[in-house]
């Protein structure tokens, strides 16, 4: 095989691996219990040491469902896939963590994508092929990062003396400020296209297609020269707060200037241009070890804000609602998204080992509701934590699948 088409299927690989990740790893615990989803505030768990082992992921699509799609289901998914086009997109960690006192230390291997179909061929794949119609890839765009995320963590509690005046007026207990560091490094790809084809009949009902000019773009970092691999920084801030043994809350902004940058890049460039006079598509592809650039190419990951809280109903069970802002804000998507997700949920810890976790949650990017569930077995010091965020797909009306699982020792 020759240089090209190694990079190519190393590429393809690293992709299928992120996409098959996904089945067999999960969101953990925090996914269930909204309140939780807060990592920025790990050093102020109520131990002097803890280890933990966990993976996490996901992959959904805001269009297609896995059932049997009538054709007043299709004319629906054509109205989602009209605002966005069809997303599709996954994510995976497998990580851990060490945490003294308040410190923690953390490193994770992660992988995310998000891929935007456009509107044109979105209805193609769900009405299938018309007799007549202009199809378009103007506004396919696609992102690919996969990275080690390493740092730390350092939660403190406020002084009394600046809780006093909060204190008398809210009932303010404690309050933590929470500040991670995160030092990421690996490598990223990004693809964009253009152009598309018409097919339709002439004034005698001659069939006839017709193109319009366009490219598939592809570039990343050079995946065979790890030395050559991106890095970047980000930081999170967050702040938590005690009410009167019943309620708290927490409001954190996470990934503050995440982001990978690379001195270098391959690119590849497909172009096809339809001959009119020869009724023939002319393509050009480009060499098989594509085109080296000496150039900065960025990757922008997406910002994270996030408000929670909590409420102690009873001795035996806790109550959670959250909001969270995802901004996916690099260049290659044209129009900026946003996921804006609610979730409510409840935990019932009526059996001392054995927690029982529930959540509804809704996106904005994937149009859907998700009911989650899970599970915690707290052996003394070992903690096992299991989550299945969309059990929704036993209903058969799923667009994704998660799941997940932590294992920690606290002392």
């Amino acid at each position: 095989m020759d240089r090209g088409k190694h990079r190519i299927a190393v590429l393809l690989a690293i992709m299928l691996c992120v996409f098959s990740a996904v089945v067999s790893a999960g969101l953990n615990s925090w996914s269930i219990d909204p309140e939780d989803e807060f990592p920025v505030f790990d050093g102020i768990k109520d131990n002097s040491f803890f280890l933990e082992l966990n993976m996490a992921g996901e992959a959904w699509n805001n269009v297609f469902v896995n059932d049997r799609l009538s054709e007043s289901d299709k004319e629906k998914l054509l109205e989602l896939a009209g605002t966005d086009g069809l997303l599709l997109a996954a994510n995976a960690n497998l990580g851990g963590k060490l945490g003294i006192g308040p410190f923690v230390f953390f490193t994770d291997g992660k992988a995310d994508s998000l891929f935007r179909v456009s509107d044109d061929f979105a209805e193609l794949l769900i009405k299938g092929n018309e007799p007549e119609g202009l199809y378009l890839l103007d506004g396919t765009t696609g992102a690919l990062a996969f990275y080690l995320d390493s740092g730390i963590n350092y939660s403190f509690k406020l002084d009394d003396k600046y809780l006093d005046s909060l204190r008398n007026s809210f009932k303010v207990k404690n309050m933590y400020l929470g500040l991670s560091y995160h030092y990421l490094r690996g490598g990223f790809a990004k693809y964009e296209a253009d152009g598309g084809f018409e097919i339709g009949f002439d004034e005698d009902g001659d069939p006839f297609i017709k193109g319009n000019s366009g490219k598939i773009l592809v570039y990343y970092t050079d995946i065979d020269e790890f030395k050559n691999t991106a890095s970047g920084h980000a930081f999170d801030l967050g702040v938590y707060a005690d009410y009167d043994d019943k309620y708290s809350w927490a409001f954190a902004v996470m990934n503050i200037g995440a982001g990978l940058e690379a001195d270098s890049y391959r690119e590849y460039k497909y172009g096809f241009e339809y001959d009119e006079d020869n009724k023939e598509w002319n393509t050009t592809e480009p060499a098989d070890d594509g085109v080296l650039k000496y150039e900065k190419i960025t990757l922008d990951l997406p910002l994270v804000v996030k408000f929670g809280g909590k409420m102690k109903y009873s001795d035996n069970l806790d109550l959670s609602a959250s909001y969270t802002m995802a901004s996916y804000s690099d260049s290659i998507y044209i129009d900026k998204l946003k996921d804006h997700r609610i979730a409510l949920g409840l935990e019932y810890t009526g059996i001392d080992f054995l927690p029982l976790r529930a959540c509804l949650k809704y996106s904005t990017l994937t149009r859907d509701f998700d009911i989650a569930a899970g599970l915690g077995l707290y052996l003394g010091p070992l903690k096992i934590d299991a989550g299945f965020p969309d059990l929704s797909g036993l209903f058969y009306r799923s667009k994704g699948v998660a799941g997940g699982i932590s294992i920690s020792l606290e002392f």
